[in-house]
């Protein structure tokens, strides 16, 4: 089984759009499709979505949901950058901007069981 999801074809749009990213996003996708998983301490340095769930927009996936320690924005809820890569455990996520810890989706933080 597949450790993780790439969602390769979102780079190139990326780079066109937001140039100043795209050579962090190039190397981290293809150390992805390569198998090699973000290291301990860029999940570390990551900042946290809770309560998240995948949203679809016109021709990218993004993440919703709360974030906090984000180095820009402040705690709170928030609508990522294009999801560039998942991993199938939904323990973290690549977008085009930066990686994310995954804490639980938003399914089971409403479950009752």
């Amino acid at each position: 089984m597949r450790e993780i999801i790439v969602f390769e074809s979102i780079v190139d749009q990326v780079a066109l759009k937001r140039p100043e990213i795209a050579k962090d996003l190039r190397r981290d996708i293809a150390l992805l499709s390569g198998g090699t998983l973000p290291t301990a301490f860029t999940l570390a340095a990551a900042p946290s979505l809770d309560k998240w769930l995948s949203i679809v927009g016109p021709g990218v996936i993004q993440l919703t949901g709360f974030v906090t320690s984000h180095p820009i924005r402040q705690n709170g809820l928030v609508v990522t950058s294009a999801l560039c890569a998942i991993d199938c455990r939904f323990r973290w996520a690549r977008t085009s901007s930066r990686y994310y810890r995954l804490l639980s989706p938003l399914h089971e933080a409403h479950r009752n069981d």
